[in-house]
């Protein structure tokens, strides 16, 4: 998830999200040695925070609604495949999720 506009302000605290979030997985992490880590994240879906739990841990949990991405088929020959070097298409998905665009 993202922080809103305005974040700096309770960068200490709990700063809002944004609405939309990535929902991921963990691929692989490192110990830092000052006890910090770098994490590899894999997004696995598209996710619209619903609701941020009462905070019982040291990182952030929400209830979550799950957007998936539908691609409309007639474009599907005039999409290019995804490569490394592929530009972001300018064809974007539909969100399948309530309120969103």
């Amino acid at each position: 998830a993202m922080f809103a506009s305005g974040w700096e302000k309770d960068y200490e605290g709990r700063p809002p999200l944004l609405s939309m979030a990535c929902l991921g997985r963990i691929a692989t992490h490192q110990r830092l040695p000052d006890n910090r880590f770098n994490l590899l994240l894999l997004g696995l879906k598209r996710v619209r925070i619903l609701e941020e739990l009462p905070p019982a841990k040291l990182f952030r949990e929400a209830r979550v609604e799950i957007c998936e991405d539908i691609y409309s088929t007639a474009t599907a020959p005039t999409r290019p495949g995804l490569t490394p070097s592929s530009p972001r298409s300018a064809s974007r998905p539909r969100r399948a999720c309530q309120g969103q665009p």
